[in-house]
């Protein structure tokens, strides 16, 4: 989907986390980075499932394509679910802080594959890394370069 402008035109952000107002400053950060992005959907662990519909519905119909969400690994494994029926593909899911936790390990261990296709977020800085990455061959400061 990326053309001679690069792939920021195509990438649509979106968030379900269940305080909002908390993240209302990384907005502007985020607007560099995305071509859209949608106001944030406020969800808990009371949130019912069909909630959970009717917000997936409506971010499917906005074309969102990178999908953050800060959840329990129960629900996020419903809102995987939701989003198989709904054939709602998206570039990315990305779950912070949740990959490497017990459960999230757990439940991808007894049969859970929709889950090694959700992301986590890695702090990142140029100097973090010494030597050539095994992918890129590349350094951080090449990268940057």
């Amino acid at each position: 989907p990326c053309g001679r402008m690069g792939c920021r035109p195509t990438l649509r952000f979106a968030e379900m986390v269940s305080d909002c107002e908390e993240r209302e400053h990384l907005i502007e950060v985020r607007m560099q980075y995305f071509a859209e992005v949608q106001p944030c959907e406020s969800v808990s662990s009371k949130t019912s499932d069909s909630e959970l519909w009717s917000i997936l519905r409506r971010l499917q119909a906005n074309n969102v394509t990178i999908l953050e969400v800060i959840s329990t690994v129960s629900q996020l494994r419903t809102i995987t679910e939701i989003m198989e029926d709904l054939q709602f593909n998206v570039y990315a899911v990305i779950c912070p802080a949740k990959v490497l936790k017990s459960d999230f390990v757990d439940a991808l261990e007894s049969g859970w594959w929709q889950g090694s296709y959700i992301l986590d977020s890695t702090p990142w800085l140029p100097s973090s890394i010494r030597g050539p990455g095994n992918f890129s061959n590349m350094t951080s400061q090449e990268f940057v370069e």
